[in-house]
């Protein structure tokens, strides 16, 4: 296990001495606080470990299928109603509503903040489907 750490602890340290070298020579740095480093300084190890961990999942596509709660069935009794008259006259707000549950949910979270793109719906990006069960239309 520690075997495996070391060349990550490796490259986060050599993320951040070169920060802080550059910045001791008169660089910017990057952004000192910008939103890519977390509003972090450039010398601050915590921004590297934010870079190396956008790695991991750089280039993959996600497409999560049935892992996330129904936005009609979080809602209860009341969203019932209201999703049988969305239904009727057009349901964009409880799309809009689900996107927000699903762009919410601590797995899509954590898989932006290793760098992937999250999806609901398979395009020709998509590399990787995580489902809940093997009977959905987005596996097989």
């Amino acid at each position: 296990m520690l075997a495996g750490v070391l060349p990550v602890l490796e490259a986060v340290q050599g993320r951040a001495a070169a920060a802080a070298a550059e910045a001791r020579g008169g660089g910017s740095g990057g952004e000192p606080h910008g939103p890519e480093g977390g509003g972090l300084p450039p010398t601050d190890v915590r921004r590297a470990l934010r870079e190396q961990r956008r790695q991991v999942l750089a280039g993959v596509h996600i497409v999560f299928s049935r892992l996330f709660p129904n936005a009609r069935r979080a809602r209860g009794a009341a969203g019932q109603q209201e999703g049988a008259q969305g239904a009727a006259g057009g349901g964009a707000g409880l799309h809009a509503e689900q996107d927000a549950v699903e762009a919410s949910h601590p797995l899509w979270l954590l898989a932006q903040s290793c760098g992937a793109v999250c999806s609901t719906q398979c395009s020709e990006e998509t590399t990787h489907v995580v489902a809940s069960c093997a009977e959905t239309d987005k596996v097989g």
